[in-house]
């Protein structure tokens, strides 16, 4: 006996492909001034916005520049709702977000942690994760890390990376 009639499997698939010309129709209807408005008053009142408003925000402002080669819903690591607001902050066991473009990939770590709390809470995930990438998807990666501040043993053990001083062990490969 069949567990999942086919109409069901049908509509399943329509209405994922339906939800996720709903996500690209969203994505071009983006406010710039919207978001740059909300960008400023982050900037003004960093202790209101939650870390979810946080994740979404950064997302579609990045989404908003364009230029991207993947669908929007493969950028975010987190869920969103029906208002494309992330419902949880991504699993820390990958990137917030991948953006992947022609020649590079750029993938994003956002955080509210800092001080001494952000350097034990970044400083082995964030290099970790831009070497997988790049390693798993055979492109050059670089990473945008936004946090209210940066403390500064996350800056300079970050800088170490990006000057290719540090390297990562990814399936037994060194990647810088």
């Amino acid at each position: 006996s069949q567990i999942v009639s086919d109409e069901r499997l049908l509509y399943n698939k329509l209405f994922q492909h339906l939800q996720k010309e709903k996500e690209i129709e969203f994505i071009k209807k983006i406010d710039k001034k919207e978001i740059e408005k909300e960008l400023i008053e982050l900037q003004q009142y960093p202790k209101k916005i939650t870390p979810t408003h946080l994740e979404s925000l950064i997302w579609k402002s990045i989404l908003s520049l364009g230029g991207t080669k993947a669908h929007p819903s493969e950028s975010r690591n987190f869920h969103v709702d029906s208002e494309y607001e992330s419902i949880f902050t991504a699993a820390g066991e990958m990137p917030d977000m991948q953006f992947y473009y022609n020649s590079f990939d750029e993938i994003v770590e956002v955080t509210k942690s800092e001080g001494k709390t952000q350097w034990k809470m970044e400083h082995e995930p964030v290099p970790r994760h831009v070497a997988s990438h790049k390693f798993f998807n055979k492109k050059e990666t670089s990473c945008i890390f936004i946090a209210p501040s940066i403390d500064k043993e996350t800056q300079e053990r970050f800088f170490m990376h990006s000057k290719k001083i540090l390297s990562e062990i990814i399936k037994e490969n060194e990647v810088f």
